[in-house]
């Protein structure tokens, strides 16, 4: 009979293993605010060695700047897609921007 192991880690793709340190770095600061997010909280939410965020980011102040960047660009989505909706009024891309702004994902508590 033969037993297959199988490894305690797994090879993805740079995207993957970049998108879930932004998600591990997005959720660290989300509970343990800027303080306590460090290294090894953020690589132990993404199931990564502390080496491997530096394979991908200069320095944990590199993976916040991109965190925020992440989470701006999918406001922005939100956003545009808003007032793309609402057509080419101008006050109802207005109006619709605006609700956009106070409603989820914009307003999620873990997010701000």
């Amino acid at each position: 009979m033969t037993v297959l192991v199988k490894p305690g880690w797994s090879r993805e793709a740079p995207d993957v293993r970049r998108d879930a340190l932004i998600a591990a770095c997005r959720d660290s600061l989300s509970d343990d605010g800027l303080a306590g997010t460090t290294v090894r909280s953020i690589c132990r939410r993404a199931g990564v060695s502390p080496g491997l965020l530096r394979h991908y980011f200069s320095g944990i102040d590199d993976l916040i700047a991109a965190t925020y960047a992440d989470i701006a660009g999918r406001i922005d989505d939100v956003l545009d897609s808003a007032v793309c909706e609402a057509g080419d009024d101008s006050a109802a891309r207005l109006i619709a921007y605006l609700t956009a702004s106070f409603r989820a994902p914009v307003t999620d508590p873990a997010l701000l």
